[in-house]
């Protein structure tokens, strides 16, 4: 499988590059801060607990590597993402990870009104209702889902991944949390669980539309949180 897309490097459009199945890719989170990543078939990718400011001399064995998640992105975030091309070896057996981790959260949008989130205070944003929404669990073996609910499956919920969303800002900022905290970190999830630490606010200002692109891309890396 070939993925077509245009790469960015330092905001300067580049010519068409593809991006081929077992590629291991560096993509630009915040400013400077880059997550190491590995293509799958079907515009997947795998993003491991790996960050780098320099990913022109990073070196790792991927096969000792943590694995982050595993989501196929929209086409705007390969339009968007600055993406360097690494040369180093793929991990040897991720080739069946879709297939061993072929359980994953769907996120159905059917909500009908907005939600607020840090709601009576000044930090309140308002998150639309497109985001929001019900929760499946899907098997892509066996084709088959099921709905769920947040007061009976929580178990379900927090054992499996949303695979349905990836667009850029959204991503980015997801796999910016996961380096902050240390481990992988799904704020839309948390916000439907009632859970939303302050450290989310700019995600959650990204879903809104209250940060540019541009903006975005001038917040500053701050310290881990473990």
């Amino acid at each position: 499988m070939q993925l077509r897309c245009s790469f960015y490097l330092r905001g300067e459009r580049m010519a068409k590059t593809i991006i081929r199945e077992n590629d291991v890719l560096a993509i630009e989170t915040r400013s400077s801060l880059f997550v190491i990543v590995q293509a799958l078939k079907h515009k997947t990718l795998v993003f491991f607990n790996l960050f780098t400011n320099t990913p022109e001399s990073f070196d790792a064995d991927l096969n000792n590597a943590e694995f982050l998640c595993c989501i196929t992105p929209v086409k705007s975030f390969f339009n968007n993402a600055t993406i360097n091309k690494l040369k180093i070896k793929p991990a040897e057996a991720i080739g069946h990870y879709r297939e061993q981790n072929h359980l994953a959260l769907e996120l159905m949008s059917v909500a009908t009104r907005n939600v607020k989130v840090y709601e009576g205070t000044n930090d309140e944003i308002i998150i639309p209702a497109a985001f929001m929404g019900e929760l499946r669990l899907v098997d892509s073996l066996t084709n088959t889902l099921k709905h769920l609910s947040k007061e009976k499956d929580v178990d379900i919920i927090f054992s499996h991944q949303i695979d349905t969303m990836g667009m850029w800002g959204e991503l980015n900022e997801r796999l910016y949390l996961s380096y902050r905290y240390g481990k992988y970190v799904e704020p839309i999830k948390d916000l439907m669980m009632g859970n939303t630490p302050l450290e989310y606010k700019v995600y959650y200002q990204l879903m809104a539309q209250q940060i540019s692109v541009a903006d975005y891309m001038l917040l500053p890396i701050e310290e881990v949180l473990y």
